[in-house]
């Protein structure tokens, strides 16, 4: 990571270099931020996906008891307030799951928030590279048309990239 070391210089004059920077290391430190979240964020996705407090075995267990104690009102009460407590603890869980991915969102945008900014500041920042001329017997609107449909080809690849792992993420597991 050149680019990061203060030392080597960055193109930038010497009163915006720490500017420069530090920007990127935080651009850096930001997207290092969104991808630990992102993770998370995934993580809680599936055991919620894969959650449902209805479904619970001990939940079932408790219902099969319930039925196994038939006209032993002292045990059938006994039974149900387990079965209160059980559904108010695993309500309350599954509950959390939705509030922590809601938080987990906000800190998400505001990670992206925060790298976009740096990013773009560490970028002002430093000065235009020297663009190559273009080959032989091409024009200008020519070489930049073709830099134009490689950009497209790199977008469109990891948007298809994007589409698989969505696809991959949302379709329920084999049964």
């Amino acid at each position: 990571m050149k680019y990061l070391d203060p030392e080597l210089p960055i193109g930038a004059s010497d009163a915006t270099r720490p500017w420069a920077v530090a920007a990127a290391r935080t651009a850096v430190v930001a997207a290092a931020f969104c991808l630990v979240v992102l993770a998370l964020l995934l993580g809680n996705a599936h055991i919620l996906k894969r959650t449902n407090p209805l479904n619970h075995p001990e939940m079932l267990r408790l219902e099969n008891e319930l039925e196994a104690a038939g006209k032993d009102q002292a045990k059938a009460a006994e039974i149900i307030g387990r079965v209160r407590a059980l559904d108010l603890r695993l309500r309350q869980d599954y509950a959390r799951g939705f509030t922590s991915a809601r938080h987990g969102l906000a800190l998400l945008l505001v990670g992206l928030a925060v790298f976009a900014v740096a990013a773009r500041v560490a970028g002002a920042l430093q000065p235009k590279t020297p663009q190559p001329a273009p080959r032989q017997g091409l024009t200008t609107a020519t070489a930049l048309l073709l830099n134009q449909r490689s950009r497209w080809l790199v977008i469109a690849f990891f948007f298809l990239i994007t589409l698989l792992l969505a696809f991959a993420a949302w379709v329920p597991p084999p049964r």
